[in-house]
């Protein structure tokens, strides 16, 4: 009750654009534009998991940066890669008896680096976009469309995202741990592996 009223002093701090925020709310409009749902999962796993989708000597070569104090014996590492967490929820979705699957996560990814300063273990952050799609689509009245999702499916939502934002690419084979040989393409932008 003694406190004086006073306005407050001061001035608002300028606007700072954060370019790399706005491409990422692009991309998620894309993807959701595609028919595609966002998931959100957990930014930590095991390193059994990630031996699944991952090969072992490149987690040897950089392990996972660990929690020092883990609440969950399934949350002890960060993860390194979307792809895990996304196979994992396209296989729950399955067994709870979807038909369909097309989902897409915008996050982090953390991989170890040395600081320089103190010599101690930080997080690379990578903003990271990965996405899944399995299962017989719907056709527009609903029903069954008599075929399953394939690559010219995911090619085509990737190639309405990269329109969106500017970008071609180039498709080319490639063989890639825990995916089938064949059936795999690397995405050349410039020059650059991107995906």
């Amino acid at each position: 009750d003694r406190l004086p009223a006073t306005t407050i002093r001061g001035s608002v701090s300028p606007h700072e654009p954060q370019p790399l925020l706005g491409l990422r709310e692009r991309i998620r409009d894309a993807l959701v534009a595609a028919g595609l749902h966002e998931v959100i999962t957990y930014s930590l796993t095991t390193q059994e998991v990630l031996e699944r989708v991952l090969p072992v000597e490149a987690l040897e070569h950089a392990p996972p940066l660990r929690l020092a104090n883990t609440l969950s014996a399934e949350r002890k590492v960060l993860r390194p890669t979307l792809r895990h967490s996304l196979l994992e929820t396209v296989a729950d979705n399955l067994h709870s008896g979807l038909s369909e699957v097309a989902i897409f996560e915008a996050a982090r990814i953390y991989s170890p680096v040395v600081a320089c300063k103190e010599d101690s273990p930080l997080p690379d952050e990578r903003e990271q976009v990965a996405g899944a799609l399995t299962g017989e689509p719907a056709d527009r009245w609903g029903g069954s469309a008599g075929r399953g999702l394939d690559f010219f499916d995911a090619k085509g939502v990737l190639e309405a995202v990269l329109n969106e934002i500017g970008i071609v690419c180039v498709y080319e084979p490639a063989e890639e741990h825990a995916l089938l040989p064949g059936r795999t393409a690397r995405l050349v932008v410039g020059g650059t592996v991107v995906g």
